[in-house]
């Protein structure tokens, strides 16, 4: 009898441990959850392809501030670090506090769940507009590495990518050009569009030149800027001999 008792109070002690371990990890999320809701409705604004105000993206990153010192979910920091990221662009931010703020969380954020093609791009932008063009090459690399499928992403990555062309490597550059193929492929006009910055233009060039006439390129581009282009020196045709 006295036996069984024992074994009683030692399943109850286990459970009462087992109780207060699940308790115990339960309330950060809890907490977090409950700081956060008032960016909720700005959130979900996101996720329906809306764009909210800028006093809903200053909500967003408050809510996720006061969250993430509950728990540092990646969910929560990518989306402090867009609260924070839309704040800087809206407000002088001279000492960069805005900005290492955002970078600080999308950082960790992509730390703890780098599949996120998206977050290593927005990383990459926060990073170029700090002029750190290495960095934001090789975010942008992480970026094409984690992601290179997702088309809604390729346009604002070869935009990126023709901007840090001198930094990208041959990985990184290999990854524009399969972005760049992709959106010939898929969504040319969306190219036609971008061809207007000199840049892209080249990168499209060295990208497509075997699959794309290039008087086809420099009309394209051309039916953009609205001027008439002429062809890089490469690929003018030689000065007429003098008699």
């Amino acid at each position: 009898m006295g036996q069984e008792r024992a074994a009683n109070r030692a399943l109850l002690l286990v459970a009462g441990a087992v109780g207060l371990a699940l308790v115990a990890l339960a309330v950060p999320r809890v907490g977090a959850a409950l700081a956060g809701l008032s960016g909720e409705p700005v959130r979900f604004a996101l996720d329906q392809g809306q764009d909210p105000s800028p006093q809903q993206y200053e909500r967003l990153a408050r809510s996720r501030t006061a969250a993430a010192a509950w728990h540092a979910d990646p969910a929560l920091l990518r989306d402090l670090a867009i609260g924070q990221d839309i704040a800087r662009s809206l407000h002088a931010d001279p000492d960069r506090r805005l900005a290492d703020a955002a970078e600080q969380a999308l950082d960790r954020a992509l730390r703890a769940a780098p599949a996120d093609p998206a977050g290593w791009l927005r990383l990459a932008v926060l990073r170029h507009d700090r002029d750190d063009d290495a960095g934001a090459a090789l975010a942008l690399l992480a970026s094409f590495r984690s992601g290179p499928g997702d088309r809604w992403l390729w346009a604002p990555q070869v935009r990126l990518a023709a901007s840090l062309r001198p930094h990208l490597g041959p990985r990184g550059l290999g990854g524009a050009q399969q972005a760049l193929r992709g959106l010939w492929r898929t969504d040319p006009g969306a190219l036609r569009l971008m061809l207007g910055d000199p840049a892209v233009f080249a990168l499209a060039l060295a990208t497509l030149r075997d699959e794309v006439p290039v008087a086809t390129l420099m009309l394209m581009r051309q039916s953009v800027v609205g001027l008439p282009v002429a062809p890089p020196l490469s690929l003018q045709a030689p000065p007429a001999a003098t008699p």
